[in-house]
């Protein structure tokens, strides 16, 4: 049995489909990576897994049982989540130790109220916090610090299921590459799965065992990370992948190529299209000579299928 199982997810506001018939499983101890661009519902869909956002349809099932019936408390012991704001995640009037002994006492009940520090030690420890900045303020705090603070408090509990939302964005590349690793030995330590978002294609590359990409509310490609960045079959993963930047005289060229193929000229998606989200701006479909092969990119919605028995990958795209 997978640890999470998410079927058919859909939250649907007033003027948008965030989330729109989402499905995707997560083995324990193993990352899925969740790419694709601002907008995407990819914040959405996470913010429904953990019940701060009520679904419009569909369920998510955590170890057997239903997400959407849990109880605050069970929630939190099985999952937790990493915010992409820390300022906003972290309690401005609160010290990084009085944040940590708050979630303790909240979550760990069998810790006894003078062990409290010990084990807030032991978390910040473990995530790299350093020593000296403890006693300090979350203003006071670097962006590595503050990211390491909230990495601490989601382990208070030891969940089984760790929602990393866009966990190592607004930082320094090599403050990136220390959170990235960290999270690794983290996941192997206390065998913790990740659901880890990100816009960063080669970042989610180097730290999932498979790998989602997201448009306008639907998953468009899911897979093994080597099969679906080997052999991207849909024409927005191609693009994704291709959008690394050369170096030196061909990175000109390399933008103009790019712009020309995301095609970002073309006019906004129909509100009310009941077909491929993507055709209005894939090459695939202004390529297509046939009136009905076009019209049915745009009136036929198309499903995740598998490519071949037996290999994790598949795709929505009619072609």
């Amino acid at each position: 049995m997978h640890l999470m199982t998410v079927s058919d997810l859909k939250k649907h506001f007033k003027m948008t489909k965030a989330v729109d018939g989402v499905s995707f499983y997560i083995d324990a101890g193993q990352t899925l990576g969740l790419v694709g661009e601002s907008g995407c519902g990819k914040t959405t869909l996470a913010r429904v897994l953990m019940n701060l956002e009520k679904p419009t349809s569909g369920n998510a099932f955590m170890e057997g049982e239903s997400v959407f019936s849990m109880s605050r408390q069970q929630i939190s012991k099985q999952m937790r989540m990493i915010f992409q704001n820390p300022n906003a995640a972290l309690n401005p009037q609160m010290k990084v130790m009085d944040i940590l002994t708050e979630a303790i006492s909240v979550h760990r009940k069998d810790i006894p109220r003078k062990s409290r520090i010990d084990y807030a030690g032991t978390l910040l420890s473990e995530v790299k916090f350093p020593a000296g900045s403890i006693d300090k303020y979350p203003h006071q705090l670097s962006g590595g610090e503050k990211r390491r603070a909230a990495i601490a408090r989601a382990l208070v509990a030891h969940p089984g299921l760790i929602i990393a939302d866009e966990p190592v964005s607004s930082l320094d590349v090599s403050i990136q590459a220390q959170i990235i690793d960290l999270l690794i030995n983290l996941r192997e330590e206390h065998e913790s799965a990740y659901l880890f978002i990100s816009h960063d294609l080669s970042m989610v590359k180097y730290i999932s065992h498979r790998i989602a990409v997201m448009f306008l509310g639907r998953m468009v490609e899911i897979g093994d990370r080597d099969e679906v960045s080997n052999n991207p079959l849909h024409p927005y993963t191609q693009i994704l992948l291709s959008a690394a930047l050369p170096i030196g005289a061909k990175a000109k060229s390399h933008l103009k190529n790019l712009a020309e193929s995301l095609n970002w000229d073309s006019p906004d998606q129909p509100e009310q299209n009941t077909g491929c989200r993507y055709y209005f701006r894939c090459e695939r479909y202004r390529n297509l000579t046939s009136r009905d092969d076009k019209s049915r990119c745009r009136e036929e919605l198309p499903e995740l299928r598998a490519i071949q028995n037996g290999v994790d990958h598949l795709v929505a795209c009619h072609w």
